[in-house]
């Protein structure tokens, strides 16, 4: 997975000169740690990339995918037969078949395509994204040494970490990236 932010960018958040390189090695690995900490957190790869995968076919119209959101399918089969591409249509999570259904069985529907967030190859993560990345390293900077914190308290306002220790502020941008698996515990 490619970072998610840049070290000149977390250096001018936290007003570090860029000529200054003291911590530079020490934040080069908080931002791979903070970017891969984000992305287990969502649930989900970020970065757009190619799957292949095959499913129980389930007697409906709907058959979703593992990861998303679907940039394009390039190919569907069920039973071994290819699915022309004006047979389906692709959503954000899911494939739909509108004039047939995804034959019961088991493993017998195979899908190759890409999803995720970004192309690291081609362009930036999400902005918000960016800026979550970058408080977390923040964060982990300035409380580095302080590793069995469990709670911080500032001009009134409080908060709990458990587990991760992802601050509330960072928490609350990767909501809306987070991926639930609906029927799992």
């Amino acid at each position: 997975m490619a970072d998610l932010t840049t070290l000149a960018d977390v250096k001018e958040y936290l007003d570090i000169g860029a000529d200054e390189i003291k911590f530079d090695s020490l934040l080069g690995r908080l931002i791979a740690a903070s970017s891969r900490q984000i992305e287990g957190h969502c649930g989900r790869t970020l970065e757009i990339k190619s799957y292949g995968e095959t499913y129980d076919g389930n007697a409906s119209d709907i058959l979703f995918l593992d990861n998303t959101p679907i940039i394009s399918v390039a190919s569907l089969e069920i039973d071994g037969e290819a699915v022309q591409p004006e047979d389906f249509k692709v959503y954000d999570d899911y494939v739909r078949l509108p004039s047939r259904l995804f034959t019961p069985g088991e493993l017998n529907v195979a899908v190759t395509y890409s999803a995720g967030l970004f192309d690291a190859g081609a362009g930036a993560p999400p902005a918000d994204l960016v800026d979550a990345c970058i408080q977390l390293v923040a964060f982990k900077f300035n409380l580095r040494g302080a590793e069995g914190l469990t709670d911080r308290r500032a001009n009134q306002t409080a908060e709990k970490f458990v587990g991760e220790a992802i601050p509330l502020s960072v928490a609350i941008i990767l909501d809306k990236y987070r991926r639930v698996k609906v029927g799992t515990v």
